[in-house]
């Protein structure tokens, strides 16, 4: 599975590809973009507190790791489920317009209608 680690501040450490580990609640590290940036929040800053974010939804986790057979391994620990983002439902308007079909102008409503006054009150110079 891909996900993106995050901070305790909410800032991307790394894009990872783990899958899930032989304890409950546990998650294994294959490949990071960054082992750098892990080592570097895990040793030089002392942090362990990340945010998996995988597809819409986000995961507290406690960043772990040992040293073995002479290899670096990540893990993340104690996952417990932040939020998932609502579901988003597309309006048949872009639907239509995705599918190339234009809607019917006889229904558009004033403001569509109407020109646009923010451009005339523009300084010169300014694009708007």
């Amino acid at each position: 599975m891909q996900a993106t680690l995050l901070d305790e501040e909410g800032m991307v450490l790394t894009e990872i590809t783990s899958h899930a580990g032989r304890s409950p609640g546990q998650v294994l590290v294959d490949w990071a973009t960054r082992p750098d940036v892990l080592f570097q929040y895990y040793f030089d800053r002392g942090g362990s507190s990340v945010t998996m974010v995988r597809d819409a939804e986000q995961y507290s986790a406690v960043l772990g790791t040992r040293w073995q057979m002479g290899a670096r391994f990540w893990f993340l620990h104690t996952l417990h489920r932040l939020r998932t983002a609502p579901h988003v439902r597309v309006p048949r308007d872009a639907e239509l317009i995705m599918a190339g079909v234009e809607r019917p102008r006889e229904h558009a409503n004033v403001a569509e209608r109407a020109p646009s006054v923010a451009t005339a009150a523009q300084p010169p110079g300014v694009p708007a």
